[in-house]
């Protein structure tokens, strides 16, 4: 899986790249075939006004299925991501058990 991690307007220090990068081996380690490639694209909408304005953007693509986003938004960019990496994995999940449901009907 090729991870490619985009900012606009939050500074990634090393360490928080390699936090996103382990946040999302764990959470999406086991669909390792089915995904090419993940870009996050973490993102301050609001600049130094503050509030609810950290988005977490996780756009996964491979060769079974196609452009599957998840955003997320809050206030703080590691929770933000770990959220969206949970439903990622969640929602994964349900696509590639609903895949082999209807492969075994056939």
């Amino acid at each position: 899986m090729l991870l490619n991690v985009l900012s606009r307007g939050v500074v990634l220090t090393d360490s928080m790249r390699a936090a996103v990068q382990r946040k999302l081996d764990f959470a999406l380690d086991r669909f390792g075939d089915q995904l090419e490639r993940v870009e996050v694209t973490i993102e301050d909408l609001n600049g130094p006004r503050g509030g609810v304005d950290k988005k977490v953007q996780l756009l996964m693509s491979g060769p079974v299925r196609r452009g599957v986003v998840i955003e997320e938004r809050g206030d703080n960019v590691m929770a933000v991501l770990s959220s969206a990496a949970d439903r990622a994995s969640q929602v994964l999940g349900r696509i590639m058990e609903r895949r082999n449901r209807l492969a075994h009907r056939s």
